[in-house]
């Protein structure tokens, strides 16, 4: 099952130090346990990390949330176009009321210019020495709710197109002995996200399908 994240707002996150790292073509993300989550935007390039046994390749436009806690390290050298902003922040114990984001532990931003809006904005102030705790906790509440446009652009219907253009793959290759993961290059897209929006369609996982 994939991670999600779940918050309820008005929900006292707070946030820390954010950056922007510049690749200059040497070197791999260092392996480390933090305390906090840390939220990776990928400006240009792609960024290879694994956060315990799971790896993940995060492209340009993609974000992926990492939970405190857990040992996180790169699992491939720096790439010379690779940029991505990342930002560290502290979620309280879950409550009841409020509203709920849910976001993929990796997503698509559905407009990847608002996050880089955002991020600048972020960095922008940290740099002058300006924002309080509160506006800090602000633009990153605000980059957490623009991630999760994409999975609403799911629900909304986009991901319906998606899910029967995988139907009919199945339909004509399942004879093959093809698996989730088949289908899922097939469409050029991500599994957990060809899975999610396969399931809202019809009711049934991709392999219950094939």
């Amino acid at each position: 099952m994939t991670d999600h994240l779940d918050i309820t707002l008005p929900n006292g996150l707070s946030a820390e130090n954010a950056g922007l790292f510049v690749s200059s073509g040497h070197g791999t993300h260092a392996s480390r346990v933090i305390a906090s989550h840390e939220l990776i935007f990928v400006r240009s390039g792609c960024l290879g990390i694994a956060e315990e046994e799971r790896s993940f390749d995060v492209r340009a436009g993609e974000a992926l949330l990492l939970w405190p806690g857990r040992n996180h390290r790169g699992t491939a050298p720096y790439a010379a176009n690779l940029s991505f902003y990342w930002v560290h922040f502290h979620l309280p114990k879950r409550t009841g009321a409020g509203n709920r984001l849910s976001i993929p532990q990796q997503v698509r931003a559905a407009r990847p210019e608002r996050v880089t809006e955002l991020f600048h904005r972020l960095l922008d102030d940290q740099e002058s020495g300006l924002p309080s705790t509160a506006e800090s906790a602000l633009w990153v509440t605000l980059l957490l709710s623009e991630l999760q446009r994409q999975e609403l652009a799911v629900t909304a219907g986009s991901g319906n197109v998606l899910a029967g253009r995988a139907e009919r793959f199945i339909a004509e290759t399942f004879s093959k002995g093809i698996h989730a993961g088949d289908v899922a290059r097939a469409m050029s897209c991500n599994p957990d996200y060809l899975g999610r929006a396969y399931r809202l369609a019809h009711g049934c996982t991709l392999s219950e399908a094939i």
